[in-house]
């Protein structure tokens, strides 16, 4: 498919060479990301995560749900969006002149309409969903739209969203415009990440099969209203995390699918919205602008070099048994406590006591307790339980012998939310 509606970007040559050779010289690239570090899309799973009591039951009941869909006898794999049903995203910062606020109207009942600086050139993905995103990184701002329809300068959306991109990724409104309430950016696989070898934040992915079950917990702010399969709880929440296996082989895999599969190791995925119920599928970039001269690259533009159906196909021997699911949060209990270690060096004496201090990040609800865990591998039982803030554990001199060891802490909010943090030091004498 061919370009259209050109628009000639500033220095745009320059730019193009400097991208292509960036690669080819070995030189690192530093990939823009939206939200902050303590965003729940840039925090990594990290060492002994908490998993879900019920994460076995969750998975095999997804499989399940895949099999009643396809007729199949697999499990259910994972897969990746192709040329449509993805996120059109464009860059708007850089843009000279600087697109007009046109004002989209909304023909939902519960939309709302809202002004984005959108390009004459921009279209939206091409599927019923119609999602387009538009980003300023300069400005830190992200206008979401979903089921966009018409023609310039009379557009109209079935829902919109305002988000900052230097915040958390959590929107605080009632909907936005995925079943999950996530921005469009967030969980976003882009052509510049598998370009730079690395994806720095969690997934996203779809999956259909929950009969109007609308639950959902944090970082969701709504749930599902179609009408598949079975009621209950043994199917997953809007905002449940899963992580590949740590343990799985990456080596068996394509160079592209191993940079999405590293990725799900060490950020995880979170389910964001439905699907056809026939995979467990990432959402990918399907329209975008990558080479500054103002035209839409569609998908093969986009992935040319980057992704095909062998990388494709290399990912979808991924399949459900190959997750966890991490514990999940409790329903309508917000955000769980974001926790790290305060001034613990990475190398302590043996004549020195240790204190291990806990300080809050960011959470919905006050702390009830931390328990921490000493050269543990499970969870079973505490070293030290405290209950008063500020939290913290004194451990005496001479207690711990020279080497490497672990100090992982489990807080647990007032809601009965949980949330861990680890951290691995020296003692020497």
């Amino acid at each position: 498919m061919k370009k259209r509606n050109a628009w000639k970007g500033v220095n745009s040559m320059a730019t193009a060479m400097l991208l292509c050779c960036l690669p080819a010289a070995g030189l690192a690239q530093t990939v823009w990301r939206p939200f902050n570090d303590d965003s729940p899309w840039n925090t990594p799973v990290g060492d002994l995560p908490l998993i879900d009591k019920n994460s076995s039951v969750y998975l095999k009941q997804t499989t399940t749900l895949y099999r009643q869909r396809t007729l199949k006898t697999a499990e259910c794999p994972v897969s990746a969006t192709r040329q449509n049903w993805g996120i059109a995203l464009f860059f708007v910062d850089g843009l000279r002149p600087y697109p007009k606020e046109l004002l989209i109207s909304c023909h939902s009942s519960w939309g709302k309409p809202l002004a984005a600086p959108l390009p004459r050139w921009a279209e939206p993905d091409r599927s019923d969903d119609a999602h387009l995103c538009l980003i300023d990184r300069d400005r830190g701002l992200e206008w979401d739209f979903w089921n966009i329809k018409g023609k310039k300068p009379r557009f109209s959306c079935g829902s919109s969203a305002l988000v900052n991109t230097r915040e958390s990724g959590v929107i605080p409104a009632a909907h936005g415009c995925r079943e999950s309430g996530f921005p469009l950016s967030a969980g976003l696989v882009r052509p510049e990440e598998l370009r730079s070898g690395e994806i720095r934040h969690a997934l996203v992915f779809g999956f259909d099969g929950r009969n109007g079950y609308d639950q959902f917990v944090y970082p969701a702010i709504t749930g599902c209203d179609n009408q598949f399969g079975p009621n209950g709880h043994q199917v997953l929440p809007m905002g449940s995390r899963l992580q590949l296996s740590p343990d799985y082989d990456l080596s068996t895999l394509t160079p592209a699918a191993r940079i999405v599969a590293r990725a799900l190791q060490t950020y995880g995925m979170y389910l964001g919205d439905e699907g056809d119920g026939h995979s467990m599928s990432i959402y990918f970039q399907t329209l975008g602008e990558i080479d500054n001269d103002g035209l839409v690259d569609d998908w093969i533009m986009l992935w040319k070099g980057l992704w095909d159906e062998t990388d494709r196909a290399s990912l979808a021997k991924l399949n459900a048994s190959h997750f966890r699911v991490l514990e999940l949060p409790v329903v309508g209990a917000g955000r769980p406590p974001l926790i790290a270690f305060t001034a613990l060096p990475d190398t302590i004496t043996t004549d020195k006591e240790v204190q291990f201090k806990i300080e809050k990040r960011a959470g919905d609800q006050p702390i009830a307790q931390v328990q921490f865990f000493l050269d543990q591998t499970s969870y079973a039982q505490p070293a030290y339980t405290d209950r008063s803030a500020p939290f913290s554990w004194r451990v005496g001199k001479r207690r711990l012998s020279p080497g490497l060891h672990s100090i992982r802490a489990v807080a647990t909010d007032q809601k009965g939310s949980r949330n861990w943090t680890s951290r691995k030091f020296y003692v020497v004498r």
